[in-house]
This record gives structure tokens, sequence and C-alpha cells, in this order.
């Protein structure tokens, strides 16, 4: 979930940035392209919500940043990185060569280690605060569609007038449509209105009109089935849901709904002459003021508002074909959209692989090793405490844990987890019985918390890998059965999960 979050970030903040771009174009395209236009462009914008779109052509958003042990599990990366701890849960061995460690590579923290757990704490509920809000967005709208389809389905009848279902027959003929539609009639709302994905509804408001006036209504609608707008919508609510916390995304929906009917208008009037047109705009008129006194509510389609029919009016009368110039004007603009997402998106998610490689380890190459080591406890792959900054379970204080812990049965058997040199075993108050292997190219392994060792194991013995060194205990600083599992690299402690063999 944490991956998915961090993708929707990074999408919405690319999607935001292009919503800005067409808001600042807007006195310029307004006036010189078609509502068309503006209606797709914004559909495009819905595609950088939904999809990360980065993955065409050059891999530019194909990795979402990796989530990292550091700090508590499942902790967003880019979110983690924040906020780091200089501290140790464990000191080095006390008796012969210590262990060598350094503290992570981190910046000064000046809150009290009780206020970063909590900050870090917040952090990580972030992912679930998220998707939280996107079922409540769900929830919400899913209950008002339910409310609104039975109220519209309880309260419409048939319309079974051969005129009308002979003009809805000859239109769709007329226009290449292909497909099923209920006509229905119903009192409640103020204009046409298509409802329904799969099994769709073109509902007329109960007033009387004229041929003519029922071949425009006609028309509009079925330009609407045609495009698929309804899915166009259903499609720009999801990624409002998913984007529930952005306010880009409320605007993009109310920008696709304006230009959803523009453009509709347009194709409407596109082979009319201006007599036509003025019929056209004259009709949506009239089948407001018919239904003016009729019942108001959340269903019609058309714009009602004053400033908006006065918009949609003027904008039908002037609808003009498009010259070859703006032609290539609009998809120079177009094109230059097209591109600042997809950079945005590149440099974004590469700024997010950078960020997150950062707190990934203490070094700069985690794969040294080519993955070649074994999985130290047969039958346990269980780990009850990651690599990275966690709550110290004995200490209450927020401590760096430098390897991993894996809970098994006291006596388990312990084995090599590669071909090395035993340079030294012994016991302290912090990791009771512990062994370090020595496995050349600066590569060394630690083993705590042991209960015993394995018969006649001494310093300076070559082990081989998957022998048998010690066995699982609760000896030191523990509260259970477990082994302490560590790796340096030249000294420093690095995720021992990187180096771990495919079959582990």
């Amino acid at each position: 979930m944490n991956t998915a979050f961090i993708a929707v970030l990074l999408m919405s903040a690319t999607g935001s940035l292009l919503v800005l771009c067409l808001a600042l174009l807007r006195p310029l395209t307004a006036k010189t392209l078609t509502a068309t236009w503006h209606y797709r462009m914004y559909l495009f914008v819905v595609l950088f919500l939904l999809v990360p779109v980065g993955i065409v052509g050059g891999n530019l958003f194909s990795t979402i940043p990796n989530t990292t042990n550091q700090g508590l599990p499942n902790v967003p990366a880019i979110l983690n990185d924040m906020i780091t701890v200089q501290q140790t849960d464990r000191l080095p061995p006390q008796t012969g060569q210590a262990l060598p460690q350094t503290e992570p590579t981190a910046l000064t923290l000046a809150a009290p280690v009780t206020t970063v757990f909590i900050l870090k704490t917040v952090l990580s509920f972030l992912p679930l605060i998220w998707l939280a809000g996107v079922f409540v967005f769900i929830i919400l709208h899913g209950i008002q569609f339910v409310r609104f389809r039975r109220k519209i389905l309880g309260t419409s009848l048939q319309i079974d007038d051969p005129g009308t279902l002979l003009a809805l027959k000859n239109l769709m003929t007329e226009m290449g449509i292909k497909g099923k539609l209920q006509l229905l009639s119903n009192t409640i709302i103020k204009t046409p209105m298509l409802a329904g994905l799969f099994k769709t509804l073109l509902i007329l408001p109960e007033v009387a009109m004229s041929e003519r006036e029922l071949n425009v209504i006609l028309k509009h609608e079925l330009i609407h089935f045609k495009r698929r707008d309804l899915w166009v919508k259903s499609l720009t609510l999801a990624a409002n849901a998913i984007h529930w916390f952005n306010p880009a995304a409320y605007r993009l929906t109310k920008n696709i709904d304006t230009f959803c009917e523009l453009s509709c208008d347009e194709q409407v009037v596109s082979d009319m002459n201006r007599e036509e047109r003025q019929f056209y705009g004259e009709t949506i008129l009239n089948v407001l003021c018919r239904v003016i006194h009729q019942h108001s509510g959340m269903y019609a389609t058309l714009a009602e508002s004053k400033k908006g029919m006065e918009r949609r009016l003027t904008h039908m009368m002037n609808v003009k074909n498009t010259s070859k110039p703006m032609v290539i004007i609009s998809f120079m603009i177009a094109a230059a959209l097209c591109f600042t997402g997809l950079a945005t998106a590149s440099v974004m998610n590469a700024a997010g692989e950078e960020k997150s490689s950062v707190g990934e380890s203490n070094t700069p190459d985690d794969t040294y090793a080519g993955g070649n080591y074994l999985w130290p406890l047969t039958g346990y792959h269980v780990i009850s405490a990651e690599y990275g900054s966690r709550m110290h379970p004995v200490e209450k204080a927020m401590v760096f844990h430098d390897g991993i812990d894996i809970p098994a049965p006291g006596g388990t058997p312990l084995l090599a987890a590669n071909t090395g040199k035993i340079v030294e075993k012994g016991k302290n108050v912090t990791d009771g019985y512990y062994v370090i292997l020595d496995h050349g190219n600066g590569q060394k392994t630690f083993y705590a918390h042991l209960s015993g060792y394995a018969e006649s194991l001494a310093n300076d013995d070559t082990v081989q890998q998957g022998d048998i060194i010690g066995y699982v205990g609760k000896t030191g600083d523990a509260t259970g059965n477990h082994l302490h599992f560590g790796l340096t690299v030249d000294g420093e402690y690095i995720d021992p999960m990187s180096v771990f063999t495919q079959e582990n």
C-alpha cells in the first residue's frame, strides 16, 4: 500500500501541474481553440491521475520508490528519510576484537526521541488515511448514486409514443449509433439526461415538445451516448476518488463537466446555420422554462445557472470551423502539455528513487555479495525486527537496529550463512553468546543471543556454508528466543536482506 501511496502522490503532483498549465493558458485558448480541444486536454490530465504514464517511452515512471526497512516497518522511504536517529540499540562485543560499527549517516536530530517517534508514527499512518479517504469518497458518492437511481426509476415512465420512438431510431441510424437505449419520461428532472453505463437510459422531462425540438434534444443526448461521455465522467470520478485530498482533482471534474456540454453543443451545431443555432439555443431555454415550476433537484445535466446558460448560448452561436493554423497550434500545445507531464513524472520519480536509495543502507551498494548467502535458520523465515530505526523493546527508546531478528524455538540449529573463518566467539551483557564469521573481501556476519555453540567450535576454525555453528537462545538483552543476524562490509553495517539467495 505504501508503494501505491507514493505513486498517487507523484501522479497527483503531475496532474496538478497540468491543471495549472491549462488554467494559465485558458485566457488564450478559450478564444482561439474549441471546447472539444479543452475537453480532450482535460481527459488527458485524467490519464495522468489514473495511470503512471511515465512508463510510456523510455521507462520514465517504471519504478515507484521502494519502501525502506529503516524506521517503523512500512513507512514510505521518501517520508522516512525526513527523520533519522543517530543511536544504536546494541553495544559491540566487549571481548576480543570489536565488531566494526559506524553510526548511520544521517542529519543530527534536535528533537527529543519521543517527538521523533510520534512524528514517524504519524507519517506511517498517511497511507492508511489516504485509503480511508478513498473509501469514504466512494461510499458517499455510491449512496448518492443509489438514491438518485432509485428515485429516477421509481418516478419514470416508459415512452411508447410511436413518433418519439421513430425519431430516436432514425437519428441513431443517421448518426451510425449501434446499441440499445431505453427511452423514459420523468417529471422531476429539468432537462434531458443519460443514465447508466451498461444499460443506458435516455430520460426526457415530461413536457410538450415539437418534432423539431425533440430532434435537436435527442441529437444532443445521442452525441453524449456515441462519445461514451458517461464512461468518461465515471473515470473522472474514479480519479477524483483516488486524489480526494487534491483540490485540483475537484477543479478538473468541474471543468470536464463544463467542456463536455460545450463540446457536445459544438458537434450539434457544427453543420447548422445561424437561424438553426438560434433555434437550438431557444429549445434549451424553452425546456427549462416549461419545467420551472416542477420539482428541482440534482438530476439535470444541462447548465441551469444564468451565467452557465449565457456561456453556452454565446459559445454555440460563435462556433466556427477550425482553421489549419489553429489546428497546428492546438497540436503544438497538446504536445507541450504531454511533454510537460511526462517530464514531470520522470523527474519526480527519479528524485524519489534517489531519496529512497539514500535511506536503504549505510553503504552505496548493497548488492556486493551477489546474493549468495544462505538463510541461517531452516524453516523459520518470519522477521520480528527489521534492519533500521525502531523502538527498542527493552529500553523503550528509538534506536538503530543493525541487523534482523528471526524468532525460533530455543535450541534450533544455527547455520553459517556463508563459508568463513571464526574470528571471534564470546559473551557479553547485550548480545549474550555471539559468533563472528569473516568471509573475506571485507564481509563479516554476526550471530547473537545464542544458547550455545556447536561442539568443538573454536576461534580461527573455518566453517562451510550450511555448517551448524550454534543454537538459538535468548541470552543477553533479549525478550525471547531469537537470532540476531548482522552483516558488515568494510566495517559498515548493511541490510542483510539484500544478500540472500532467491531460494531463501
